[in-house]
């Protein structure tokens, strides 16, 4: 059953991304905006893993409050490894880009990240009772809890189990439009090192990536739709933990599409993709890994406007179960 819902996930994807594949260019907005998701695993969330950004035209501003919480729950060992994973993480991410010149944006990310033993588990295990999906044996423990811990070669690395919240690592970004039509845009993230890695805010040094984002603009049954692919590179600073084990580049990629079937109203499917962050026999940190947004937007005016989105993982166990999104974004 759980990989019927896999299988009919990535076919209602892969649909709505076919829409901007084959259709002809036109100029658009927010049907050519990746949704501003990503991998919020803890042990991933350390690093500078970045949302998926688009330039601004000269002059133009945007200020943008993302909200996330993801429902974690992972028990395994191989090796002489463990990891339990029993809990929740709430993100709240401030971001701000500026235009600079003609082709130039600057943009900053100040995150918050607090991790709680959550208010989603009654919400998870409904909906796997809903569908008839496996529970991973949630049953077997409280609800409701904080456990986050691992431990190699019978060492722990670390280990918490009280509410936090904290600074996360803030990122700087400076981003050029490329071509004659500027959809290609090319731009360089630097992640500082400004969380607290004692309690998983961060990983306690500075990463470097570089990402390519393409946008393709088009038109379906007369309503504007279009697509986005990127690439990118991390190259990853020396964690707090696991140092051992942490690999010294990731790569990264997006593919995304999306249809305005309504004048203000609009659907969008999002593929995010990383390889792993660690040489590890555990699928949880040793696996590329992808995951699966579908959600939508409202242009709540030509300025204001707010994007929903659910997430999950379409590689078992390297990602948070569900991720539920959302963004409020104001241009002036």
């Amino acid at each position: 059953m759980l990989q019927a819902l896999h299988n009919n996930t990535s076919r209602l994807i892969a649909a709505v991304l076919c829409v901007g594949l084959a259709l002809p260019q036109l100029a658009t907005a927010q049907e050519t905006v990746p949704l501003r998701t990503r991998n919020l695993s803890p042990m991933v969330n350390l690093f500078g893993l970045p949302t998926w950004e688009t330039g601004l035209q000269p002059g133009d501003s945007e200020l943008a409050l993302v909200g996330e919480v993801a429902s974690h729950f992972r028990l395994a060992a191989r090796g002489e490894e463990e990891l339990i994973l029993d809990g929740e993480s709430w993100h709240a991410s401030l971001f701000y880009k500026r235009s600079l010149a003609e082709r130039w944006t600057l943009g900053l990310e100040v995150p918050l990240i607090r991790l709680t033993g959550g208010e989603l588990d009654d919400i998870v295990d409904g909906w796997h009772s809903f569908l008839d999906l496996p529970d991973g044996n949630r049953n077997l423990l409280p609800e409701d809890r904080l456990d986050f811990r691992y431990t190699d070669r019978g060492s722990q690395q670390f280990g918490i189990n009280q509410s936090s919240g904290y600074l996360g690592d803030v990122q700087l970004s400076a981003a050029r439009t490329l071509g004659e039509d500027s959809r290609f845009l090319v731009r360089a993230i630097l992640k500082l090192p400004t969380g607290d890695e004692k309690n998983l805010a961060g990983s306690g040094a500075t990463d470097l990536t570089v990402t390519l984002l393409r946008r393709r603009a088009a038109t379906f049954r007369s309503r504007t739709a279009g697509y986005y692919w990127g690439l990118g590179v991390m190259r990853l600073g020396d964690p707090e933990y696991l140092t051992n084990r942490a690999r010294d580049w990731v790569a990264l990629g997006v593919l995304g599409g999306s249809w305005r079937p309504f004048p203000t109203i609009g659907i969008k499917a999002q593929l995010d993709f990383h390889s792993s962050f660690y040489d590890s026999d555990l699928d949880e940190l040793g696996k590329d890994s992808v995951q699966a947004s579908i959600g939508g937007w409202w242009e709540i005016d030509d300025r204001r406007t707010l994007s929903l989105a659910i997430n999950e993982d379409l590689v078992v166990r390297t990602a948070p179960d569900v991720t539920f999104h959302l963004d409020f974004s104001w241009g002036f």
